[in-house]
């Protein structure tokens, strides 16, 4: 079985050194998630490379249908913690750790990412969600800077080879409150090999609770 055809499947019947960053003129004040990112509308802007921590360790995840989409988490207890994920810089205030990630996918392998670019959808797009240190989600997600969340656009066949690691596991995920566990997951394997520019805007979170949330894209 096809990796989007797992995907399908499960959207179906689980019910559904500074580099150049790229700020969002327009849709930086406040912008409610997701957006059309427009480069004719782009702010360019000489700002700090995002600094991700602890994405080359790996460590058991709990993997979860919630109805929606496919859900990640455990990352905070990698090493009691102190192997978490962590993001820091690209304009950040604060340091964020990761934990949880989730995908958008569709029914048609060109248009499944929440997020476009310049009008073009692209088949999938991962969300790393991280919480500023030293609060919790409740409070997170109540605090105007209190979520800053990682945004992936996948192309079909880019990266099947380190996307296996989830998709070898969809089988056990086809209905709503399925879950499984891996030992090991590797959350670099899903980044591009080239992280120093990104677009970043503040938003919300596109999945219920709505809070103003700061989103980079690669």
């Amino acid at each position: 079985m096809e990796l989007f055809e797992c995907w399908e499947r499960i959207h179906r019947i689980g019910a559904t050194t500074g580099r150049m960053g790229h700020k969002l003129g327009k849709a930086s004040a406040m912008s409610e998630s997701p957006i059309d990112i427009r480069l004719s509308e782009v702010d360019y802007a000489l700002i700090h490379r995002v600094h991700l921590l602890h994405y080359d360790f790996s460590g058991p995840v709990e993997m979860t249908n919630n109805g929606r989409t496919l859900v990640m988490t455990g990352f905070d207890k990698w090493d009691g913690g102190r192997k978490q994920p962590i993001m820091r810089g690209g304009g950040l205030k604060h340091t964020y750790r990761l934990i949880q990630l989730h995908l958008h996918w569709g029914h048609s392998h060109g248009h499944g990412s929440e997020h476009t670019l310049n009008g073009l959808s692209y088949p999938a797009e991962l969300h790393l969600v991280h919480v500023r240190e030293g609060l919790d989600v409740g409070k997170a997600s109540n605090v105007k800077d209190g979520l800053a969340v990682l945004g992936v656009w996948f192309v079909e066949g880019e990266n099947d080879s380190n996307f296996a690691q989830i998709s070898d596991n969809l089988h056990y995920l086809l209905f709503d409150g399925n879950r499984t566990s891996l030992d090991k997951f590797y959350p670099r394997r899903l980044l591009p090999e080239r992280t120093a520019s990104f677009y970043r805007y503040e938003g919300s979170l596109t999945t219920p609770g709505c809070s103003i949330t700061i989103y980079y894209a690669y």
